[in-house]
């Protein structure tokens, strides 16, 4: 799944303008932005589709191929998709059965979707 098929598939909403967690197939773990509040191209919510994005890793992992895009010492800024998808791409994809729904003060555990849930 590329990035935009996944900001597709999780909208924001007017309460909520977090997406889930996107976890890669070897662990790693992104939070993935794309709206009014956050660095990507157009900023707007549920844009038909991004062609840059903000990224955080989580666990304080650096992701040097993106280096240039950090913008804080964890923001990734305008980040291209293209970029983006090769990453996840690198990693092993994306773990589509698994999401890490986001809450106030922080973020859930990871849990496995069955696919008759989708």
């Amino acid at each position: 799944m590329k990035i935009n098929e996944f900001l597709k598939k999780h909208p924001t909403t007017e309460n909520n303008h977090l997406r889930p967690l996107v976890i890669c197939k070897d662990g790693l773990a992104l939070s993935v932005q794309a709206s009014y509040y956050h660095y990507c191209t157009p900023e707007k919510n549920n844009a038909p589709e991004y062609s840059t994005v903000e990224i955080q890793p989580q666990n304080r992992k650096k992701l040097r191929s993106l280096r240039e895009y950090q913008d804080r010492d964890s923001v990734y800024a305008f980040v291209p998709v293209e970029k983006l998808d090769a990453l996840i791409k690198w990693h092993g994809g994306m773990q589509e059965e698994a999401v890490c729904l986001p809450r106030q003060g922080g973020w859930y555990e990871i849990r496995h979707i069955h696919r008759q849930e989708f």
